[in-house]
């Protein structure tokens, strides 16, 4: 992965036992947060983890 012209290196794990993909994406900049990608294959399901800040009219929150 390339952002901003620096290559960061991403990781991706197989688990043939629990039957699941796992994609690692890493903290970019001191703005960004790192995130995961899991997918099962045996219940069909994808999930983010992920870490990030919104904006709400009342003060920032974290999310995820």
């Amino acid at each position: 992965m390339k952002k901003d012209g620096k290559d960061y290196e991403e990781q991706v794990d197989v688990d043939t036992e629990k039957e699941t993909k796992t994609f690692r994406v890493p903290k970019t900049s001191p703005n960004d947060e790192a995130g995961e990608i899991v997918y099962d294959f045996k219940k069909v399901i994808t999930w983010l983890h992920c870490s990030f800040t919104v904006l709400h009219t009342t003060g920032y929150y974290d999310v995820c």
